[in-house]
């Protein structure tokens, strides 16, 4: 009776112990899966902070190269770029919505990225009509470095964080199937123990009612003690079900699967979580180590069937990563482990194991580690070497193109300050010394360039940017080298290009005060003389002489108009003014009161519908129309008076196919045509030339100069002017200018 105690208060104790155990292994799955969440939420905020930043630096690279190139396609890109960042700050307050003081960081970095944003956007737009200034482009760079500055607020923590919960994780999957292992074998040790226990019993009993079978009320009574230990047997073993149901359940969860090999039978088990992983079902595959090999990828199969025999060789534990390669043809990465099992001759009997599906943190380490590969090719392309210095341990770390800028390979030599100092410029160390000192003394950002001997004896210019920052009461100052020695010396050669352009500058206002003065007075004085002499001795003069005279003024009459048209050209290069909206049909009732004696004189009509308002420099838009009204006046059939048409209306920018447009932009469209003496399709650009005439002084006067003028103040608008003709039909002008126009000076 006392033993039959026994047994039951093993067979209890393995029960609550397997119980207890349970609920330990479903507390380790919960900080498993914890962990691992929010090791993926960390991970994939800090590549979003990344990708935020590249962004804005990508819209900073492009802003240059269209400053530097006019390129619509860098400026396409820029804006591309800039349109990223919104989507991106949307994704981080997604992944941080349960966090309130990381989500007012991230709305601060939104308020930076919207400044930087707006600020490189009206540099754009500035550059139309005048290049931004240096201190413009500095303030920029020193918004982008604020934006990297609030980033990296977060993202340092983050990245300490996210350092101590990847080791949280594999401390976790590492523990985690061995804490199963203990688990299992424990439970069935005193489930078997007690079970065999009362097993034993029961065959005592059993005896014992054979040897007293004539005590029949004792056999009813061993009878039905049987009866009830078989049923508590069965109860058992539904609890040992259930709780192999749960085990199963934590497997799938973890996505561990376990395995069994009996090696004198040949005999496998799988867990049911182990078919999954392996992507078969248990009736249709048979466990043996040849199907086994057979879903290994070819790849490594050599090499885990080397593990698994250096294994039973040396009777040891074996811990390894491999792939599989499921019937389906998706790969996943296995990371196995396993024990082999002797015998008392120190043979291999069994041997046994997990396999863990380790795809997922494969995955977000591959993808860490393209990002890597993406920094590190950023850094190469623009010529950016980064680095961190300690400076409460002295201890200095390059990044791999920082090396490459001193023209060194990779770890060529020891990373200390010392070493670095060796490629400064003996001119510039005395500077970076000091520099480093304050540094050191006020813990603030720093922007400042020096030159740098490369291992070549080349010399180049660099520009340092860093910041500090604080890690364990570490004072950590973490920056950048970046070669500007091209951009330094495109800048040598701007400012020079700048200073000729201020002596072309003084020379054009000499040549047009020469032309508005000491040209024009000469011309004044010959026509004033010749006029003179013609009135006063007309009659002694014989006809040839009065015809010389005659042509005399003409030609100093058109020299006089040519030295003025010229200087009209040039005015509409260098007079600034600015747009204004305009109301069209009121400037063309302006220049038709102008024009009023010619228009009576030639029996002109002006024809126009309603031409709405326009953002237009007025004076300059009133030449326009003016030049265009006066040439149909100008070129006409004979005996046929002139009808010139004025009409208007709105065009997208993709609409017309013969001229390049910007897209996404609303164009005015204004159409002025007349029934003249046309020209040649031949001539619908050559028309615009400078001194472009289609026809002789005799037949129609004019200097050419005319349309050439029009074309200019219709690129002072940001728009286009063309023209198309037929012989004695007439001739066509279309002007294109923006809708919305830069309210900054043309």
């Amino acid at each position: 009776m006392k033993k039959t105690s026994t047994a039951y208060i093993l067979l209890f104790a393995g029960i609550f112990s397997l119980c207890i155990f349970s609920l330990l292994f479903y507390k380790r799955i919960n900080l498993l899966k914890q962990a691992y969440e929010m090791f993926n939420q960390t991970t994939q905020a800090s590549l979003q902070f990344d990708k935020l930043f590249l962004s804005l630096r990508d819209a900073t690279v492009y802003f240059h190269d269209y400053l530097n190139l006019h390129d619509n396609n860098s400026l396409n890109d820029f804006n591309e770029k800039i349109k990223e960042y919104p989507q991106i700050l949307s994704q981080l307050k997604y992944l941080k919505s349960g966090n309130k003081v990381q989500l007012e960081k991230i709305r601060n970095i939104n308020v930076l990225a919207d400044n930087y944003a707006g600020y490189m956007r009206r540099l754009v737009a500035l550059d139309k009509t005048q290049p931004p200034t240096k201190n413009m482009l500095d303030e920029g760079r020193d918004m982008l470095n604020n934006l990297r500055v609030e980033i990296d607020k977060i993202t340092s923590p983050e990245s300490k964080t996210l350092v101590q919960k990847n080791n949280e994780l594999n401390r976790h999957i590492y523990y985690t199937p061995l804490f199963l292992l203990i688990i299992s074998l424990t439970s069935l040790v005193i489930i078997i123990y007690a079970f065999l226990s009362i097993i034993k019993q029961i065959k005592e009993t059993q005896t014992l009612q054979l040897n007293e079978a004539k005590f029949r009320t004792q056999i009813h009574d061993q009878k039905l003690l049987t009866e009830k230990l078989e049923h508590l047997v069965k109860e058992r073993a539904a609890e040992l079900t259930a709780k192999n149901k749960d085990l199963n359940e934590a497997q799938r969860l973890a996505h561990i699967g376990s395995w069994e090999w009996d090696i004198k039978e040949d005999k496998i088990f799988w867990s049911a979580e182990l078919y999954h992983i392996y992507g078969v079902r248990p009736d249709k595959f048979v466990n043996s180590y040849e199907n086994y090999s057979m879903l290994t990828h070819p790849d490594d199969r050599e090499h885990s069937k080397k593990v698994i025999e250096e294994a039973l060789q040396l009777r040891k534990p074996f811990d390894f990563y491999h792939r599989i390669q499921k019937p389906d043809g998706t790969i996943s990465f296995i990371h196995g482990r396993g024990e082999v099992y002797t015998d008392e001759n120190n043979e291999p009997i069994r041997m046994a194991g997990t396999a863990q599906d380790i795809t997922p943190i494969v995955e977000i380490q591959n993808r860490i580690n393209e990002l890597n590969q993406t920094f590190n090719f950023a850094e190469q392309t623009s010529l950016i070497g980064s680095f961190r210095y300690n400076f409460s341990s002295g201890i200095f770390m390059y990044s791999d193109n920082l090396y490459r800028i001193l023209g060194c390979k990779p770890g060529e030599f020891e990373p200390t300050f010392e070493n670095f100092t060796r490629f400064v410029h003996p001119e510039d160390l005395h500077y970076i010394l000091s520099q480093n000192r304050e540094l050191n003394e006020e813990n603030i950002s720093s922007e400042y360039l020096f030159r740098v001997i490369k291992k070549d004896a080349s010399i180049i210019h660099v520009r340092n940017t860093g910041i500090f920052i604080t890690e364990e009461n570490q004072k950590i100052y973490i920056g950048t080298l970046q070669d500007i020695t091209l951009q330094y010396n495109k800048e040598l050669q701007l400012i020079g290009q700048n200073k000729a352009l201020e002596e072309m500058n003084k020379e054009l206002a000499s040549f047009s005060y020469i032309a508005s003065h000491d040209l024009q007075e000469p011309l004044r004085k010959i026509r004033m003389f010749t006029r003179r002499l013609s009135e006063k001795e007309i009659a002694v003069l014989s006809e040839d002489s009065k015809e010389y005279f005659n042509r005399i003024d003409n030609a100093a009459a058109r020299m006089q108009q040519l030295i003025e048209d010229l200087l009209s050209y040039s005015s509409t290069n260098t007079i600034q003014t600015h747009f204004a909206l305009t109301d069209m049909d009121k400037l063309l009732e302006d220049i038709s009161d102008s024009l009023k004696e010619k228009i009576v004189q030639t029996g002109t009509v002006i024809e126009s519908s309603d031409l709405q308002s326009a953002n237009v420099i007025p004076f300059q838009f009133k030449q326009l129309l003016t030049n265009l009204i006066t040439n149909s006046m100008k070129f006409t059939r004979q005996n046929i008076k002139p009808h010139i048409r004025i009409s208007h209306n709105i065009v997208n920018g993709e609409r017309t196919h013969d001229i390049i447009f910007l897209k996404k932009i609303k164009y005015h469209h204004y159409i002025i045509s007349d029934n003249g003496i046309g020209f040649e399709p031949e001539y619908n650009e050559q028309v615009f030339g400078l001194f472009q005439r289609l026809h002789g002084h005799n037949e129609y006067s004019g200097t050419g100069i005319g349309l050439a003028i029009c074309k200019k103040i219709a690129e002072n608008h940001n728009g286009i002017i063309t023209a198309s003709g037929q012989v004695n039909k007439g001739a066509t002008f279309d002007i294109y200018i923006p809708v919305e126009q830069n309210a900054s000076e043309a």
